[in-house]
């Protein structure tokens, strides 16, 4: 359903509207891939504290960055493949509909905010499930946040100004607040807090 979510929104937008308006699949797609890396990884690790065997994979030698990562790559891979399959819709549609076949730079850009996005919905989701009390919380918390993941596209779409310099500021923004958090989660969270945790 998310593959086709954003060639579904771009026709009816042409029809509504007018024209192929080739952002607003990007927002759709970009909302669509966080909530997926925001479900996906909520359940791993709210199922590791659920079934009780979240203290069993805290005693194995893995460091809690890379914990984070593995239980985060599935949905991650799973968005990325979402991504491609979505974007090849959205152009094959875009034809159909009198748009172009391409993506511009800057809708490159913004499609490479969209997975940065993920990946720190991935840190957050981790951080918030493993965190609260309880991870149903975790995954709401990070449920309310997963909707800044249009902001990118948006920005470009809608702020005056060059289109390809505020996609290379969302870009170069969620660069940084991912190495932050992968950082502060390396370095600042230990088994031993995550385990008073459970």
């Amino acid at each position: 359903m998310f593959t086709l979510a954003p060639a579904i929104f771009m026709v009816l937008w042409d029809y509504f509207f007018g024209g192929v308006n080739l952002y607003t699949a990007l927002a759709v797609l970009s909302l669509g891939t966080a909530r997926i890396t925001v479900n996906l990884t909520a359940y791993t690790i709210g199922g590791e504290r659920a079934y009780k065997t979240f203290e069993s994979l805290l005693s194995t030698p893995i460091g809690t960055g890379a914990l984070f990562l593995g239980k985060g790559l599935l949905a991650l891979l799973f968005s990325l493949i979402i991504s491609v399959l979505a974007v090849l819709l959205v152009l094959v549609v875009s034809v159909f509909i009198g748009g172009t076949a391409l993506l511009s730079p800057d809708q490159w850009l913004v499609l490479a905010a969209g997975l940065l996005f993920s990946l720190l919905m991935t840190y957050v989701t981790g951080l918030s499930t493993m965190l609260m009390k309880k991870p149903r919380q975790g995954l709401y918390v990070a449920a309310v946040l997963s909707f800044l993941a249009a902001a990118p596209a948006l920005a470009v779409w809608l702020l005056p100004g060059s289109p390809m310099l505020w996609a290379l500021g969302s870009l170069i923004l969620l660069l940084t607040a991912d190495l932050l958090l992968a950082v502060f989660i390396h370095r600042k969270i230990s088994r031993e807090q995550l385990m008073r945790c459970i």
